[in-house]
């Protein structure tokens, strides 16, 4: 963490990829602790937290104002390309996908698995 830390106070600009409250909360963190940085975030969507209705006017008013710049509907490649390119370092705040149960339900209980989510079916 430290090591990572110090890579992102040496970068020059900075790219969150997600625009959850994750990504939205680091970007605007990183920004208010190095102000002079470019920062910005992007998301495959075109709406941050769509589960909140009317959220994303306010958080897009919120980004222009501290800084931080929004690349909706933009994809993102860890090898590169697009808007990645234009930062140094990119941030992942996409979530984790936990394969703890395709790891360990097999056979006949790998039928109890979500082949697209990973979770565990309960009926």
């Amino acid at each position: 963490m430290k090591a990572f830390r110090e890579k992102l106070k040496a970068s020059k600009s900075i790219l969150c990829v997600g625009a959850g409250a994750t990504g939205l909360e680091s970007a605007c963190y990183i920004k208010e602790t190095w102000p002079d940085k470019k920062v910005g975030v992007c998301q495959r969507g075109n709406t941050m937290i769509p589960d909140l209705p009317g959220a994303h006017p306010l958080i897009e008013d919120i980004l222009k104002r501290v800084g931080v710049q929004y690349h909706p509907g933009t994809s993102y490649s860890a090898d590169g390309g697009g808007v990645a390119d234009e930062y140094e370092v990119h941030v992942d705040c996409r979530g984790f996908s936990f394969d703890g149960p395709n790891r360990y339900l097999k056979d006949n209980m790998s039928d109890c698995v979500d082949s697209k989510t990973g979770q565990i079916w309960v009926n």
